[in-house]
């Protein structure tokens, strides 16, 4: 039986019953690109104790709590992540960076800018693509109605060719770099984005295989619709570790799959049409399978599918000086084994059995019509996998702005991408202190009689007896505009 490690830990763990059945206050304050969180519990005098810090300056985010004195930690920017994948060696400039930035580009942007800059390019492919050989096939759709399958069959040798062509006219296209101007500097241009390094890549593409070939599907309709595309690329597995990356387009759904001898990786994502919409369903697909029957880890396959429903109710309730505008935006989420894209070859008992994981999200927000009312926000979150549940509550609201003070910055402890031990005894360290510091709604504060783990694997430590949820109390939070 296959589970998500981190739900298992999540569900269980020292930490969550640590801070379950308790209540706490959260406030927040923006200010330009800095902010401030923190959360506390009140005590009888209402004065601030437990109290923990979040505060990002200059993009940087840092982390302080009284849990464990002396130590904050320092988070790397989103970037750093990217940098995992992508690693750019010693001297170059890490596109780690722009890469982050263009993903982060608004689905409005992209739609009145960007898509209306490169489709020359597109319609340039387009000839190009007229050029070459083309099987064409009449199918019968499953509702009846006809569409004309198109293959092909490119040498990659003139696939490269064509993409070092297209990259020469928009580095030097002014409405191209006016964008690029937004999401690069200028050295990153210079080095990813510069007509004068085109023999560089040039040599860079030959991470494809030259030796083969590109192939290529569309289907298309009567009415001269793209219904679906698919696009396999050749790749060299001496440089990249997989022989073919395959990207397809169909039902509003982008696949794109690596694959080689051992190893099998799909990931889908749904065209991002309907983000703004009251109501939407979407579908996430993420699959890692090992191929070799040699390989001792089969058990850690797995072929999941997200479901996300989205529905929005607006109202209003209430009369004369006390009626209120309500919105409720419910999310739910579903997440289970799903075999769909999985390529044909694979044996899907490869494929251990998964729990399926279903959660909840209700934000509900409310306001007065007067001005400088504050607007408050509801949160209601449940996530259940098998017989153990995870819920939250929380309420938000506006507040007026105060004057913050950050928290000094010395010597902090720089969180890395992967485990350090460092980071490993910071985190003990908290839920340790956490446990006679937090005060529990419950009369028996369940972290007291714990006994001591200092010698205990940790594994053990994550053991626990027949409890299998836990609950937070509703938070009281104010948070400024």
């Amino acid at each position: 039986m296959f589970n998500i490690p981190f739900l298992k830990d999540l569900f269980d763990t020292r930490f969550l019953r640590t801070v379950s059945d308790a209540e706490y206050n959260l406030r927040g304050i923006l200010s330009g690109k800095d902010l401030h969180y923190y959360v506390f519990q009140a005590d009888e005098q209402d004065q601030q104790k437990a109290l923990s810090e979040l505060y990002r300056k200059d993009g940087i985010y840092y982390f302080r709590s009284d849990m464990v004195q002396g130590k904050i930690l320092e988070f790397p920017v989103k970037s750093a992540y990217i940098e995992q994948f992508i690693p750019s060696g010693t001297e170059n400039i890490s596109p780690a960076s722009f890469i982050s930035n263009i993903l982060s580009v608004s689905e409005q942007d992209r739609k009145e800018q960007w898509d209306p800059a490169f489709t020359r390019y597109q319609n340039e492919l387009e000839m190009w693509l007229a050029g070459f050989a083309v099987e064409a096939e009449t199918v019968k759709m499953e509702n009846g109605s006809s569409a004309l399958d198109f293959s092909y069959e490119i040498p990659m040798e003139e696939v490269n060719s064509q993409i070092v062509a297209l990259f020469a006219e928009f580095s030097t296209d002014p409405d191209v770099n006016a964008l690029l101007d937004t999401v690069m500097t200028q050295e990153e241009k210079a080095l990813y984005v510069n007509e004068n390094l085109l023999y560089y890549y040039k040599e860079a593409l030959n991470s494809f295989d030259m030796d083969k070939k590109l192939t290529m599907n569309k289907r298309v309709s009567a009415m001269g619709e793209v219904l679906s595309f698919g696009i396999g690329l050749p790749l060299d597995e001496k440089s990249t570790g997989y022989n073919i990356l395959r990207i397809e387009s169909v039902s509003g759904l982008n696949v794109y799959t690596l694959q080689n001898q051992k190893e099998v990786i799909v990931f889908g994502l749904p065209d991002q049409k309907n983000e703004q919409d009251t109501t939407y369903e979407k579908s996430i697909w993420l699959a890692k399978v090992h191929t070799d029957p040699s390989q001792k880890d089969l058990e850690d396959n797995f072929s999941l599918r997200m479901d996300i429903k989205k529905s929005t109710s607006v109202y209003k309730k209430g009369e004369g000086d006390d009626e209120k505008n309500h919105e409720e935006d419910q999310y739910d989420i579903i997440l289970e084994k799903d075999l769909t894209y999985l390529p044909e070859d694979l044996n899907p008992e490869s494929i251990p059995e998964f729990v399926p994981v279903k959660a909840g999200i209700n934000l509900h927000y409310s306001s007065k019509y007067a001005q400088n009312v504050a607007t408050t926000l509801e949160v209601q979150a449940s996530i259940i996998q098998g017989e153990s549940t995870l819920a939250f509550t929380g309420k938000f609201k506006t507040a007026v702005p105060w004057i913050f003070m950050p928290f000094e910055i010395q010597d902090p402890i720089q969180v890395g991408t992967e485990k350090e031990k460092e980071i490993i005894t910071y985190l003990t360290d908290w839920v340790s202190n956490a446990a006679s510091m937090i005060s529990h709604n419950s009369v028996e504060e369940p972290m007291q009689e714990e006994k001591n783990t200092d010698d205990v694997p940790e594994d053990a430590q994550n053991e626990t007896g027949d409890s299998e949820s836990a609950e937070t109390a509703p938070l009281e939070v104010e948070e400024a505009e």
